[in-house]
């Protein structure tokens, strides 16, 4: 955006050909997305909009009909469902491909190069902090108290 505005692009002008550009992607996925929420949902207008017809409400009142139900016809409401998905799929597709970017200007990240003496010494502390770790672990001086072992000494005593 800063560089646009050092080579004179307005506000307006900018908002239109470098943001929308650039958000365009994710516009499109959530409209396809919203869309397909939309548009397999029956339950709203079967409970709500009482006489309102839809794809998914033809589709369910022909295979699950209280008064018969015909269920060739819903096959082919199915069907037709299916292709306008499918047109508004590869439509959302091409519409992604036309908007896709690609960030090539950045230069790889190169590992920063350390003298044979700092490596040296950083592979000396790490196996010294290892070893102190192992001999700390392992020679741990603990006194394991019993249940049984209690009981036995009480009655010893006695």
């Amino acid at each position: 955006l800063e560089a646009a505005q050092n080579m004179g692009v307005g506000g307006v002008r900018r908002f239109f050909k470098m943001i929308i550009p650039l958000c365009m992607p994710t516009i499109l996925a959530a409209a396809l997305l919203v869309f397909m929420r939309a548009f397999a949902d029956y339950g709203t207008p079967l409970l709500i909009g009482r006489g309102y017809q839809t794809f998914p409400v033809i589709i369910y009142n022909e295979y699950f009909g209280e008064t018969g139900t015909d269920h060739n016809f819903a096959a082919a409401v199915s069907v037709i469902a299916i292709v306008i998905t499918a047109i508004i799929f590869l439509v959302q597709k091409w519409a992604s491909n036309k908007f896709a970017f690609n960030m090539n200007a950045l230069a790889k990240l190169l590992a920063d190069q350390t003298s044979p003496e700092a490596n040296l010494g950083i592979r000396i502390i790490c196996a010294a902090a290892r070893e102190i770790g192992y001999y700390h672990s392992f020679n741990v001086n603990t006194t394991v108290i019993r249940v049984g072992d209690a009981v036995d000494t009480a009655a010893q005593t006695r």
